[in-house]
């Protein structure tokens, strides 16, 4: 029974590859484009990974003094200084890692706007959004990456989309959730938006760093090689990287 559900789901997928080539097309172009415009690789890095390295500081401390404390955007400022210090090597997969994490709550948030409106219009849908946000935690990465990973294949792209994928369903919630307090009462509604936010952050970063065996690059490929090559110095700098981020 096993062995034979096993051939159907193949059969399945190999059709979708197969018959639905355009439509798998069109859910990918997004974060194909973001990949390609504000990512890139080492050597053709992409907007956000072209800039200079103080850029990173300064912008993380202005964000940090805007929308929390002084002390936060310092503490910013100095861990992303940090990286830098740490050498080339390192601040490319740090800043790999923090733009595709950036880039994949993105392009989250812009699936689920549309999804969290039509969920505050309608009460219908808000019940088995929330059992479906509530039950992806459990399944971020056999749940969430592995049919990216079976229709577009190792690389970026499987770890961008499965990071799109989680944060479009927890903001999806939040915006639902926020939209109703903000009737009652206006500092709820921004709790739970932030919430929301700090979430998908931190749950995309996970993300990323665990789906480095998928192809997604950063500073997990740091750790993936540090187990490698049983190098203690290599897994104490991607440790370092993560701790910082």
């Amino acid at each position: 029974m096993g062995e034979e559900f096993g051939e159907w789901f193949q059969r399945l997928v190999f059709w979708i590859e197969q018959e639905q080539g355009a439509v798998l097309d069109v859910v990918a172009w997004l974060p194909r484009w973001f990949n390609r415009t504000l990512i890139g690789s080492f050597e053709q890095p992409g907007e956000l990974l072209s800039v200079a390295w103080w850029v990173w500081p300064v912008a993380a401390f202005l964000i940090g003094v805007a929308t929390t404390r002084l002390h936060r955007g310092l503490r910013a400022a100095t861990v992303l200084t940090l990286l830098a210090a740490l050498g080339e090597d390192i601040w490319f997969a740090a800043t790999e890692t923090l733009a595709v994490v950036l880039v994949g709550v993105l392009t989250g948030i812009i699936i689920a706007i549309p999804i969290g409106l039509v969920a505050f219009a309608s009460p219908a849908l808000r019940r088995p959004l929330r059992r479906v946000v509530d039950n992806s935690q459990l399944l971020i990465l056999s749940g969430l990456a592995l049919p990216f990973l079976f229709f577009f294949g190792i690389g970026r792209t499987t770890s961008l989309m499965t990071v799109a994928l989680y944060v479009a369903l927890v903001m999806s919630k939040a915006i639902t959730v926020m939209l109703l307090a903000g009737r009652r009462d206006s500092s709820q509604a921004k709790h739970e938006l932030v919430a929301g936010l700090n979430s998908s952050l931190i749950v995309g970063l996970w993300i990323q760093v665990s789906t480095v065996v998928l192809g997604g690059g950063g500073v997990g490929l740091l750790q993936f090689r540090s187990l490698n090559n049983s190098s203690v110095t290599d897994w104490a700098v991607g440790t370092t990287a993560i701790l910082c981020i």
